[in-house]
């Protein structure tokens, strides 16, 4: 069928698939969009002489899909041709396989016994991770992991196990999803570390305050505060992880803490 351009008046070609798309006048180069597939029935059938338009080079792209071989795909959205077991298109980055809101398995995300293994740049299913129910948010964590043998360098001095850990530690980077009982109750524990804390001091204050000789309560008074100030912080950094890391390589992260639910849904890890 035909179409006039509106800027030469040159009759173009068109193929019936073009309805709605923007098209360029090879002759004078104007940018139009072609009636819809109601408006085409006005035109005129094409002949072999008219000139067909140019279409931009990334619609065309989208609109006339390649032919693939069984081992790749057309990614939908730039039109790149990827591996047919891609999650994710490596020209223009996005996901192919996304099951934020659906509870299917994310991307790069694998079970390697009681443990989870996920790709660094992965995705974990949109499923709470410690309940497996629908997740309400993500949960974003660094995560940090050395070699087990560097405690050993506690014996000779924190400082030196500190600075060696910070050289020779590994991280990542991963974002947690959480059902909303998980969330609150993180929130109560991290309230709850943060009162215990207070009341230690608190109650340090007051036992240096009241120290008398031939009385306890002043010493005793210290003692629990400063027990309750140490012990109230550690205990609820502990209880509000979500999950620990027990190896982190370049590529790769290993957690522990998963629920048994949520590993069984995965598929097994295939090595590095």
């Amino acid at each position: 069928m035909k179409l006039a351009c509106s800027s030469c008046q040159k009759t173009l070609r068109l193929r019936d698939d073009l309805g709605g798309r923007r098209i360029k006048c090879p002759a004078c180069g104007t940018s139009m969009i072609v009636p819809e597939q109601d408006e085409l029935e006005i035109l005129e059938p094409l002949s072999e002489t008219d000139e067909e338009p140019q279409l931009p080079r990334r619609a065309s792209r989208v609109a006339a899909p390649r032919r693939t071989s069984a081992d790749t795909k057309t990614c939908p959205m730039c039109g790149g041709e990827i591996k047919a077991v891609a999650r994710k298109c490596r020209f223009c980055g996005e996901v192919l396989d996304r099951s934020a809101g659906s509870g299917g398995p994310g991307y790069g995300v694998w079970r390697d016994g009681n443990r989870l293994v996920m790709a660094k740049d992965g995705e974990l299913p949109y499923v709470c991770i410690k309940t497996n129910k629908p997740a309400d948010t993500w949960l974003h964590r660094r995560l940090y992991w050395h070699e087990p043998w560097i405690y050993v360098l506690v014996l000779a001095g924190v400082l030196v196990y500190a600075i060696v850990a910070l050289c020779v530690r590994q991280t990542a980077d991963i974002e947690v999803p959480l059902c909303h009982e998980r969330i609150i109750r993180r929130r109560w524990i991290i309230a709850g570390a943060w009162l215990s804390a207070g009341l230690g001091m608190v109650l340090i204050v007051a036992g240096l305050a009241n120290i008398q000789p031939g009385s306890n309560a002043g010493g005793i008074a210290f003692l629990v505060g400063l027990f309750t100030l140490l012990a109230g912080p550690i205990a609820g950094a502990i209880m509000a992880r979500t999950v620990v890391p027990i190896r982190i390589t370049r590529d790769h992260v290993w957690l522990k803490g998963v629920h048994p639910d949520f590993l069984a849904a995965l598929p097994r890890f295939p090595g590095e």
